[in-house]
């Protein structure tokens, strides 16, 4: 038989040597991959065990840490960081502290706190109920809008405006309501002592009466900051 090599043709021998060998090596390759899937996987479903002290990572809901105090001599009190205050009145006809917040499209949000010289004919949008609790106040649910509950009230502000201010009640506690002003926002405080005060003793300043009046102007009310900073509240 002629084994030589002939011009364009290659011996039939080394041809399937070489597909032998590349059969091999892909062999090789799938069973590596699948070696490494499979371990893999086993790892996954079997994870070592972590060795340590094991801790509970969650979401803080209310990070009292990002606030500003005002340190009143009669009293502290807690507002969002950004906060700040922007007046102050102390004479025979007036004692108040004016804060506001800063934030780009939020600082139309104003707490104004009035301090033993009650403005009694105050009249208001909304009512949040409190009650005196040792040094600080127990907080009641804020009333929806008193035009909704009030004799005479109109939700309308082209025909409310010509409404006059009425006595009104939430949850067994008098204030009065601005009915003209429908569309104003204001949440102001009030008692079973009476309307617009609720008088707290403290350890060391004694028996003082205040009123506070939350105004928001936001397209997007936000009742919260009242709350906290009224919880905050201490009587010194």
């Amino acid at each position: 038989m002629d084994t030589r090599y002939k011009y364009g043709h290659r011996p039939s021998r080394r041809r399937r040597t070489r597909v032998l060998i590349v059969i091999v090596v892909s062999l090789l390759i799938v069973g590596t991959i699948g070696a490494i899937v499979y371990l893999d996987v086993r790892k996954n479903q079997n994870p070592s065990p972590v060795e340590g002290t094991g801790r509970t990572v969650a979401q803080a809901l209310d990070d009292t840490t990002d606030v500003v105090v005002l340190d009143d001599p009669y009293f502290s009190m807690e507002f969002p960081s950004d906060w700040k205050e922007i007046g102050r009145k102390n004479d025979e006809h007036e004692h108040s502290l004016t804060w506001q917040a800063t934030k780009y499209r939020e600082d139309n949000r104003y707490i104004k706190i009035y301090i033993d010289i009650i403005p009694k004919n105050y009249a208001v949008n909304r009512m949040v109920p409190l009650s005196a609790h040792g040094n600080t106040f127990s907080v009641g649910d804020i009333s929806t809008n008193c035009s909704t509950f009030t004799k005479g009230g109109i939700a309308a502000p082209g025909q409310a405006q010509f409404l006059h201010d009425e006595n009104a009640k939430w949850m067994g506690v008098d204030f009065i309501c601005d009915l003209a002003q429908v569309t104003d926002n204001e949440v102001g405080s009030s008692s079973a002592e009476g309307i617009n005060t609720v008088s707290v003793s403290g350890p060391s300043k004694g028996k003082h009466s205040y009123f506070f009046v939350y105004t928001d102007h936001n397209i997007q009310p936000n009742n919260n900051i009242l709350y906290s900073a009224l919880r905050s509240f201490k009587a010194k």
